[in-house]
């Protein structure tokens, strides 16, 4: 093996910086859908996004689906369902039959980390939805009734920036997969191979005996 040269320490050590900070802070903005404007009101402690509450607003996000209070009765009390973790906050995002949420990332090339917790709502009926990025599904999931709170993680690759959604594909019955706490890290940036210090000699030398045959050249000329 060839020694590693100092551009690429450089470089190993920008990455590294990279991932501990990814591994600090999410690269989402508010990924527990708790920093909002307007918020939920009403009997069913839930406000539609750009629907029935168009005044509501969720800092990072855009989308149609439901923000829901944890303590709702009327969505089947989605705090009472089992694993339920109180850092989760009071509020949450319901995907129901077409609905969906996502935010615009400004990502760099790199592999990424995404996580996220997810229930199902009691009382009605199984949901399915999709994760995807840039318009690529990355994984599809089911929650069933009265599912207890799990969480979900996937890696995947990102050549740039990018659309991040959560998007239900249930179609009628009213069934909801809850979805809360989502955050992002970074995994590792994609490099340029940095070539072996023989390798540049090499071509120093080559470039050299060039240089030195159009002097030899010039001289005789």
């Amino acid at each position: 093996m060839g020694q590693v040269t100092k551009r690429g320490r450089v470089w190993a050590g920008m990455t590294a910086a990279l991932v501990a900070c990814g591994a600090q802070a999410s690269l989402l903005q508010n990924g527990s859908f708790e920093d909002t404007v307007g918020g939920v009101g009403g009997g069913f402690s839930h406000c539609y996004l750009g629907g029935d509450c168009s005044a509501t607003a969720v800092s990072g996000w855009s989308g149609n689906a439901p923000l829901i209070s944890s303590s709702s009765s009327p969505w089947g009390g989605p705090n009472q369902l089992g694993n339920w973790n109180p850092g989760f906050g009071s509020l949450l995002i319901g995907l129901q039959n077409l609905m969906y949420i996502e935010q615009s990332l400004t990502l760099a090339a790199g592999t990424y980390q995404l996580s996220w917790f997810d229930a199902g709502r009691a009382g009605y009926s199984p949901a399915n939805y999709n994760v995807s990025f840039d318009g690529t599904v990355l994984q599809s999931l089911h929650t069933n009734v009265y599912q207890a709170w799990g969480q979900h993680t996937l890696t995947f690759h990102a050549d740039g920036d990018g659309v991040l959604r959560f998007g239900g594909n249930t179609v009628g019955a009213d069934g909801t997969a809850f979805v809360d706490n989502v955050s992002l890290n970074l995994v590792s940036l994609d490099t340029v191979p940095v070539p072996e210090p023989s390798s540049a000699a090499l071509l120093g030398l080559g470039l050299a005996g060039v240089a030195a045959t159009r002097r030899r050249a010039t001289q005789r000329g």
